[in-house]
């Protein structure tokens, strides 16, 4: 979790796309679940939506 500021400041200069590593999408209400199965490794990075998008 250290490295979180580094890849933050990494993304607002645009050097960084998280979204290229996004494996699976979930909505707020299973939020638990998708921490779950990147927990487990079932998936690589969960992109959790908060508009239903």
């Amino acid at each position: 979790m250290t490295d979180v500021p580094r890849f933050v400041t990494l993304m607002e200069r645009g050097l960084y796309k998280a979204s290229k590593i996004v494996t699976a999408k979930y909505p707020l209400d299973l939020a638990l679940e998708a921490l779950q199965a990147s927990a487990n490794r079932s998936i690589v990075s969960a992109h959790i939506v908060f508009d239903g998008a």
